[in-house]
């Protein structure tokens, strides 16, 4: 029961898109609970009291980017406010369990010009962010703390600065509801497709490459 959260029955804990860091200890969350570090011993090192889930990736400078959700407890902006619909939120934790950094992936469209994409259909979970990917070096391309943003449920691929606010570059497909987006090399990016079959079953559960340099896709 310690290894849990407070918020969690102990006979349905999931340990979700556990993070391995290189000393043995481990970062982790039930969906949309508590972000836990545990060591090599199983003993709890810090714990996070709010909503934390899918992936957990280190940076350039070893803190932790992950997803989350904001809620009234958050300084929101108007836009957030005032549409009632589940807001995921990009959040960085410095290695001892201190929240650096936390933004509205709403919030992210909206300031960048790129309501269009958020609202043709609201629903109760528009965004459904299942990855956060930190760049770790520059390229031609992107600069190191960039961050690749997957939105499930806009299919939608975001190349976000959040050093200035900007979103660099952004995609539609052809991918379907996406599950992790990593960086390969300085030029490539790949994309795990994951769409339902009975839609185009030839992109379902699938890696696609997009090469930034010779602007094609590779499946």
């Amino acid at each position: 029961q310690n290894l849990v959260d407070d918020k969690s029955n102990e006979y349905r804990y999931r340990i979700l898109h556990p993070l391995l860091l290189e000393n043995g200890d481990i970062i982790y969350s039930n969906t949309d609970h508590d972000l836990i570090k545990i060591d090599i011993n199983s003993n709890i090192i810090w714990k996070i009291n709010e909503q934390f889930h899918h992936s957990k990736e280190v940076d350039s400078d070893g803190n932790i980017w992950t997803c989350g959700i904001m809620n009234e407890s958050d300084a929101l902006d108007d836009f957030s406010k005032n549409f009632k619909f589940r807001d995921d939120a990009i959040i960085q934790v410095s290695p001892d369990g201190r929240v650096l950094y936390k933004k509205s992936v709403a919030s992210i469209l909206y300031e960048n010009k790129l309501l269009s994409t958020l609202t043709m259909s609201f629903g109760k979970d528009p965004i459904h962010l299942n990855d956060v990917q930190p760049a770790l070096d520059n390229s031609d391309y992107w600069k190191k703390d960039d961050l690749l943003l997957s939105i499930r449920n806009r299919n939608m691929i975001v190349l976000y600065r959040p050093k200035t606010n900007k979103v660099i570059w952004y995609k539609v497909g052809p991918w379907l509801n996406q599950h992790d987006v990593d960086f390969i090399n300085e030029n490539e990016i790949s994309i795990y497709g994951n769409g339902p079959k009975e839609y185009i079953n030839k992109l379902t559960n699938i890696i696609i490459k997009n090469n930034f340099q010779k602007k094609v896709f590779l499946k």
